[in-house]
């Protein structure tokens, strides 16, 4: 294991993405004073081998199984979600007018994200985004998705034109056919209350699909009818 000092200049010099897998976790124990922290390095690589899975490990599974400290275990999970913050700083994404903004909007709104959130986000009649909201989270697509909580939310916001969207955390961002039916029901409930759905976004661990713009048997024409660009 190489020392502190060393691994910060490399970081300093030519950015984090510079260190290997092993670095990486070497250089977070370090600067966490952890203990014995060579021979749990050894471990966690074991049990996690890429960084990137390491960072999506629940904080608590890994001070027990793993014996990290809790300062090591909130500076992981302080990462992913520091990258979002950049990110969304960075993007500044204000307009969904078109699938590949929208698609980008909510990959960027799921960075860290360890669990299954479904969001629903208002816009006005420009695609001008009002507020994004968490609606639930948890196991499965369908989870506590209430449609009274849409409808209020919604409401509350003024428009009749939302967006839907949810991640897939370890799975691929093919819609599933629980997916299907669950965003049916959505489409053809709100419609009679006239809201509407623009677009249902699905976010996995290999990118971002669009509903819409996979034309998917059995949607056609229940999506809302506007000025959404499809690229």
């Amino acid at each position: 294991m190489k020392d502190r000092k060393s691994l910060s200049k490399k970081i300093l010099s030519d950015g984090f993405s510079s260190l290997s897998e092993s670095e990486k976790i070497d250089y977070l124990l370090l600067c966490s004073k952890v203990k014995n922290s060579e021979s749990i390095g050894e471990q966690i690589r074991k049990m996690y081998g890429e960084f990137r899975m390491l960072s999506d490990a629940d904080p608590c599974l890994l001070m027990k199984s793993a014996e990290v400290t809790d300062s090591f275990a909130t500076l992981l999970r302080l990462i992913p979600v520091i990258s979002k913050e950049c990110m969304l700083c960075r993007k500044n994404i204000t307009n969904l007018s078109d699938t590949e903004t929208a698609k980008k909007y909510y990959s960027d709104f799921f960075i860290g994200s360890t669990e299954e959130k479904f969001v629903v986000t208002a816009v006005d009649s420009n695609f001008d985004i009002k507020e994004t909201k968490i609606i639930s989270s948890g196991n499965g697509f369908a989870v506590d998705v209430n449609k009274r909580s849409i409808i209020d939310f919604a409401v509350r916001n003024g428009s009749d034109m939302i967006f839907i969207s949810h991640n897939h955390p370890t799975g691929r961002c093919k819609a599933s056919n629980d997916d299907i039916n669950t965003t049916s029901f959505f489409l053809s409930t709100l419609k009679k209350l006239n809201i509407g759905i623009v677009d249902h976004i699905i976010v996995g661990n290999n990118g971002e699909c669009s509903m819409r713009e996979e034309k998917i048997h059995g949607l056609d024409g229940l999506f809302y009818e506007c000025e959404y660009r499809i690229n």
